[in-house]
């Protein structure tokens, strides 16, 4: 019996350490738990992640029912990405996650989100620079 639980034990610890892999545009929920008094709507609850490069994104959470709040990033830049939580409730605030892991975009039609074309300011590109059909 020894025998078999330590390579079960190993196993879930290593899941509880693993990198959580997003691709490029893609997105990943995040999961939060918390009983507050009052309506949960009114919790303001953010996500700071930072990037390859010294970037750094602020993404808010939002409620979504039986005492959950979810943050749904879509890391711009493959390469190692960190998260960490603000929020004035305390079983909200100071959540992390160390690893991230953003992985090159394997999808054709997925680009990014739209941002105003440097070269052309009165155009649309996706981030990953491609132009929108039919814009």
């Amino acid at each position: 019996m020894k025998r078999l639980l330590i390579p079960v034990l190993l196993s879930l610890s290593l899941q509880a350490f693993a990198a959580v892999s997003i691709e490029q545009y893609h997105s990943h929920d995040f999961e939060f738990r918390a009983s507050v008094a009052g309506n949960p709507f009114d919790v303001e609850m953010t996500a700071e992640f930072s990037g390859p490069g010294s970037l750094r994104l602020r993404v808010p959470a939002f409620y979504d029912g039986n005492g959950i709040w979810k943050v749904r990033f879509s890391p711009t830049h493959a390469g190692e990405w960190s998260m960490k939580t603000v929020s004035s409730v305390p079983e909200l605030n100071a959540k992390t996650e160390s690893s991230i892991q953003c992985t090159p975009n394997r999808h054709p039609a997925i680009h990014g989100g739209l941002k105003v074309d440097p070269a052309h300011p009165h155009h649309f590109i996706y981030e990953d620079g491609i132009l929108p059909a039919g814009l």
